[in-house]
């Protein structure tokens, strides 16, 4: 999970103002919360367009918009963020492993 972490850290840090390594996942949730929070209240069209680059189902978003509590929306919104980057990276190293 340490060498997933530092690729998912890596592949996110193009879309997020992140330091070089170590983040543990908890501080990486909270990183990514924060900006999260910040382009909500302030610049939601690029929030919409960070989520759709970064491949997050806008689906689920909204989920979360409509069935949590707003103090909420940005953590959970940066773990769909997590999620979605934590499958792409398994994803590049089974197709690594198969080629």
């Amino acid at each position: 999970m340490a060498d997933d972490l530092q690729d998912i850290t890596q592949s996110l840090t193009p879309y997020f103002a992140l330091q070089e390594g170590g983040y543990t996942y908890d501080a990486l949730v909270k990183r990514i919360a924060e900006e999260v929070q910040y382009l909500i209240d302030y610049d939601l069209n690029k929030l919409w367009n960070l989520l759709y680059r970064i491949d997050v189902s806008e689906k689920k978003v909204k989920e979360v918009i409509e069935t949590t509590p707003f103090n909420q929306h940005s953590l959970l919104i940066a773990q769909l963020i997590l999620k979605r980057q934590q499958e792409k990276v398994i994803s590049r190293k089974n197709y690594k492993t198969n080629t």
